[in-house]
């Protein structure tokens, strides 16, 4: 009895002695695995592609019966952080930088040095040189640009076709495409109207003040001949905004200031239409363009898709590309005058010149990504709302 409990005795300490060694023992491990998973490399989290980042702008204001007003506001683009800009990495209607298609040089930049060009380009320097000494205060332009839309609503041509409920959400479609352009430009003190001519005319026109007119022709895009997708308007959009901005329109009304014509009864309402639905310069036309290729893409819109607009532009109009002589020296006569006087460049020059241009300017843009907008622009859902 003595013995066995002796014996168990010694059991039970030679238990608890192993237990304390096994604890030791378990210690030890645990440390020793904490320490060597310490040691060893943390495997990497996987890292989320950036995600496109979001300018807010200010509300566009919409009227049943009036413009689409717009106030530019915004970020330019060129200030975001990521490569894809605000082009959703999910967004499938888009061009790779490395893969916009702008036509060959070969095909539209075939144009014939004219002495005529020389006498443009001297006189649009004269030109720009007399305007900046007599510019247009704010609210000249303004208040120009308000009786210029009265005169334009009571035109025999237009009465009771501007602003109508059946183009109000052509407007707001107009508004919202312009934007992310309107955060590219210049001056940001003159609020944006846009307005729509209930009528079959294939064009569009800006007058001072930032109002800008198109026709349901143009929009309405009858076979699907003028235009295609968002970009190919936005390209539009940008060039009638740049005639806004880089004082185009209001150039007429400041060589009037120069010789001292400035009160509102000195022009009559006939003469002030006439003025300001009149061409611009064809020097004007081509400075819109390539001001028009630089904001499209600063806005991240495909620049290609304008160019080609302008190609598609040059064969609707009978224009194959091919070279032309003059007969002799009366059809050389012509040629040259016919080119003075044109208001604006053939389709395949402005081809050449938003292509050009384009060219150039991608080389310096830092985005990867471009936006199209072929269902945008067919269910006039602009790309601030949805991107396809």
């Amino acid at each position: 009895m003595t013995q066995s409990t002796s014996t168990i005795r010694g059991l039970s300490c030679a238990l608890v002695g192993c237990t304390g060694i096994l604890v030791l023992l378990g210690a030890a491990s645990a440390g020793y695995y904490l320490t060597m998973r310490n040691l060893q490399p943390v495997p990497e989290a996987k890292t989320q592609k950036p995600r496109a980042e979001v300018i807010k702008y200010k509300p566009v204001k919409d009227n049943p019966i009036g413009p689409s007003v717009v106030t530019p506001s915004g970020r330019s683009g060129l200030t975001v952080k990521v490569p894809q800009g605000v082009i959703r990495t999910k967004s499938k209607d888009v061009v790779r930088s490395g893969k916009i298609k702008l036509p060959s040089k070969k095909s539209v930049c075939r144009d014939k040095k004219r002495l005529s060009d020389i006498v443009k380009r001297v006189a649009f320097d004269v030109d720009r040189q007399m305007r900046e000494q007599t510019p247009l205060s704010v609210d000249e332009e303004l208040d120009l640009g308000d009786r210029l839309d009265r005169e334009v609503r009571n035109h025999p041509q237009f009465k009771g076709k501007v602003d109508g409920r059946k183009t109000r959400k052509w407007r707001a479609y107009l508004a919202r495409v312009a934007q992310p352009l309107l955060a590219e430009i210049e001056r940001r003190d003159i609020p944006y109207h846009f307005h729509v001519i209930d009528d079959p005319t294939v064009n569009a026109f800006a007058i001072p003040g930032g109002h800008i007119y198109f026709f349901t022709g143009l929009l309405e895009n009858k076979g699907g001949a003028w235009i295609k997708t968002e970009a190919d308007l936005a390209g539009i959009l940008a060039h009638e905004i740049s005639h806004v901005d880089m004082g185009h329109c209001a150039a007429v009304f400041e060589y009037l200031k120069a010789i001292g014509v400035t009160g509102k009864e000195a022009i009559s309402a006939s003469v002030i239409l006439t003025l300001a639905r009149g061409a611009f310069s064809s020097n004007q036309e081509d400075e819109a363009d390539i001001n028009a290729t630089e904001i499209m893409i600063r806005a991240q819109y495909d620049p290609g898709s304008f160019a080609k607009m302008w190609q598609r532009w040059a064969k609707l109009q009978g224009d194959d590309g091919q070279k032309r002589t003059s007969d002799g020296l009366e059809g050389l006569i012509n040629d040259e005058l016919e080119n003075l006087l044109r208001s604006h460049s053939e389709p395949r020059k402005r081809a050449c010149t938003v292509s050009t241009q384009a060219r150039d300017s991608l080389k310096a843009a830092p985005f990867n990504r471009y936006y199209i907008g072929r269902k945008n622009f067919k269910r006039r859902k602009p790309r601030v709302k949805k991107q396809y």
